[in-house]
């Protein structure tokens, strides 16, 4: 039984014509030799994919540029990105390019794991291509989260960390989504979440600033669009979607509960806003 490819149809590459290196110059035989990032990328462009018999530069899982290197502090990073999302052979492909190294790099640079001075990680992959801009939050945050609940992380928006001995894993998992979601976003945006540590909390963050719970001013746009719509020019297609765009935005912002008293909080707020709806033009400002 011949196992399913997960990929089994990689774009290939052209690959790079190799550029001749110019010989350093070393003032005696106890001066280390100079390493410069075209050296590390000639040891590894040529390592073969563990599925397909390319090598990890013709698929364009490593690049020139993603190699990094300080030769005085015997400091490399090699930045690799799978073909797929979610790779399966992401711990492979870096299991080679580490011991790849290993063998070609001086002693000097070390694999140790107390202070390692060799680095080999996988690039974070986007969950979306649509990133965050900030008024584009309710599909976005649908989107993280189906996404989550698909390959069954969906606890990683409510959850704390464990304080057992799942921990260690639980991290690992916590930040793997994180740096997602994090590309997943714009870099404006970004900045905004310097401070959480935790998918729960950038989450928690994300919806206080933008999903418009308790604001009253986006309450007020919301019931507007949603009380007074308009199809204009649109098509009924265009006009439905976006109508049900709106409907959704409404349940996040005012949410069904059990509680009557947020009930009548609701209704007293509703009440409110379709007092304000109703003033005439020279009362704007009392509705801003």
């Amino acid at each position: 039984m011949v196992s399913e490819l997960i990929n089994a149809n990689p774009i290939v590459y052209e690959k790079k014509e190799r550029r001749d290196r110019s010989a350093p110059s070393v003032e005696d035989e106890y001066t280390a030799e100079p390493i410069d990032q075209l050296e590390i990328f000639d040891h590894i462009r040529d390592i073969k994919d563990p599925e397909h018999p390319y090598s990890l530069e013709e698929l364009k899982v490593i690049t020139e540029d993603a190699v990094e290197v300080n030769d005085e502090r015997s400091y490399v990073r090699v930045r690799f990105t799978p073909t797929v999302e979610h790779c399966s052979m992401a711990t492979v492909i870096g299991l080679c390019l580490r011991v790849k190294l290993m063998r070609c790099l001086p002693s000097r640079y070390k694999m140790t794991e107390t202070k390692p001075t060799v680095d080999v990680i996988p690039v974070m992959s986007k969950i979306t291509e649509n990133k965050f801009m900030g008024s584009n939050y309710m599909d976005w945050s649908k989107t993280i989260r189906l996404y989550l609940r698909s390959i069954d992380k969906e606890n990683h928006l409510v959850d704390d960390p464990p304080k057992d001995e799942t921990k260690s894993v639980w991290l690992k998992e916590d930040a793997k989504l994180f740096l997602q979601i994090k590309n997943s976003m714009h870099s404006e945006v970004n900045d905004l979440v310097s401070h959480c540590d935790y998918v729960k909390d950038l989450m928690d963050y994300l919806d206080f600033l933008y999903s418009g719970k308790g604001n009253l001013s986006r309450m007020y746009d919301v019931c507007q669009a949603f009380y007074h719509p308009s199809m204009q020019d649109r098509s009924l297609t265009t006009y439905f979607s976006e109508f049900k765009k709106v409907y959704d935005e409404l349940n996040v912002i005012l949410p069904f509960s059990p509680d009557v008293k947020v009930q009548q909080a609701q209704r007293e707020q509703l009440a409110v806003m379709s007092f304000l709806s109703g003033l005439s033009p020279e009362f704007e400002g009392a509705k801003s």
